[in-house]
């Protein structure tokens, strides 16, 4: 209907249509990605006519940049707004806490009525009990328990996991280096980037260990077992010794680039001695581990999945009032900008079709639609309106059959009008 409207450049019919196109256009991103592929299609079309008027002197440069900037606003910056639009009816309409909020970062949480709502002390001194959490993913926290590794490459010390849910398993004591000690004379000390120190497990008292034995799920050779390691009356050895290296701080909180400080310090723990880097692998330990995710000790590896930050912390003695740290939550802009990374990071992880996927061949007929959600009773499942569908399936039908046959006219030189809508019909295909 936009093209129809050319002959009348700015009018009110072609401004409309113009915006009713991008919010369309908006709309069908904002239903599923797929609805992308309108982009480039209606895109190069676009592409194609302003590369046309750029050729036509009756346009000025000043009316084609008029042109270009109409189109800018209708099909980028409009669609753009309804995108977001409706983000803003999403996040209103689902305003509460839920089971699946855990797969969104603790800062997201945070927005949610019922959600993580997590005050700390804001300063990690040695001898402080702190809770580590896992930053780029929804993997969970450090954890340790009493089982050891069952796996035939390991060394039957006890098990080192990632765990999702805040647990007093979770909780480990900061120590300094084996035979190191810290002048506390002034009070406790606090915990700096480039430190040498060692984490006993609260709940079992053995140390953060590792050593040159491959992790349960890899015999990668940059790969090594996270173990916790110790008997009573032992003081452990140099493998409980780790390097924290601060990656960044918050520019609202000084001194969190330097000082290790609860949430808003981001670090990696480096193993001392063989140079690798506490990794989060993501991947599911076997049913003796409890189906927990590995943690293992890698070499060369990126930030991404060795970047941790400290969610809890309190030195148990320290009773006067002491800085505090929470999570900020995010602003609506970065809520939308995490939920579609997000959506991106799970479309990538999908392997194959599910049972109760509709296929691109069955949409026209509606032969079948998708079942989408499921639980406690109910369901929601997915068919397309007929008169949409079966309306849009005919047109289309139409065209495919009309545009052959004005061909064969044409070669006969036959050049029927229809009733002055032919130029129309081409200019809108």
């Amino acid at each position: 209907m936009f093209w129809t409207k050319q002959g009348k450049p700015f009018s009110v019919g072609w401004w409309s249509w113009l915006v009713i196109t991008g919010c369309m256009m908006g709309c069908a991103a904002s239903c599923k990605w797929v609805g992308l592929f309108l982009f480039p299609a209606i895109g190069l079309s676009t592409i194609g006519d302003l590369w046309e008027k750029i050729a036509d002197r009756r346009i000025s440069p000043a009316k084609w940049f008029a042109h270009f900037f109409a189109r800018a606003i209708g099909l980028l910056a409009v669609p753009l707004a309804v995108y977001l639009f409706w983000f803003q009816v999403h996040f209103q309409v689902l305003s509460k806490t839920g089971d699946a909020a855990p797969m969104m970062t603790p800062e997201f949480q945070a927005t949610l009525k019922g959600g993580l709502d997590v005050t700390t002390d804001r300063d990690v001194y040695y001898g402080s009990e702190i809770r580590i959490r896992h930053t780029n993913s929804r993997s969970g926290y450090l954890h340790s328990h009493h089982h050891p590794w069952k796996h035939e490459k390991g060394s039957g010390q006890q098990q080192v996991t990632v765990y999702g849910y805040a647990d007093p398993n979770n909780i480990w004591v900061v120590y300094p280096a084996l035979n190191k000690t810290v002048d506390e004379t002034d009070g406790p000390k606090k915990v700096q980037g480039g430190d040498i120190i060692r984490l006993r497990h609260k709940g079992t008292g053995k140390f953060l260990h590792s050593h040159d034995k491959k992790p349960a799920l890899s015999n990668d050779d940059n790969k090594f077992e996270i173990s916790g390691y110790g008997f009573p009356g032992f003081n452990g050895d140099a493998n409980d010794n780790f390097r924290i290296d601060i990656l960044s701080g918050d520019k609202q909180s000084p001194g969190s680039d330097k000082n290790v400080q609860a949430i808003y310090s981001r670090f990696r723990i480096v193993h001392n001695r063989l140079n690798c880097v506490l990794y989060n692998s993501r991947q599911k330990l076997p049913e003796w581990a409890f189906g927990q995710i590995e943690v293992n000790c890698m070499r060369n590896s990126m930030p991404r999945m060795t970047t941790w930050h400290v969610e809890y912390a309190h030195h148990p003695n320290i009773t006067a009032d002491v800085p505090k740290a929470t999570y900020r939550p995010l602003t609506m802009l970065q809520k939308i900008w995490e939920y579609n990374k997000h959506m991106a990071e799970s479309n990538e992880s999908l392997t194959g079709d599910h049972p109760f996927a509709a296929r691109p061949q069955h949409w026209p007929w509606l032969r079948r639609g998708t079942a989408y959600w499921g639980g406690r009773g109910k369901f929601i499942y997915q068919l397309g309106n007929p008169i949409v569908w079966w309306c849009s399936l005919a047109a289309c039908l139409l065209f495919l059959a009309v545009r052959p046959v004005l061909f064969l006219l044409d070669k006969r030189r036959i050049h029927p009008t229809l009733g002055g809508q032919r130029n129309k019909y081409l200019s809108g295909a």
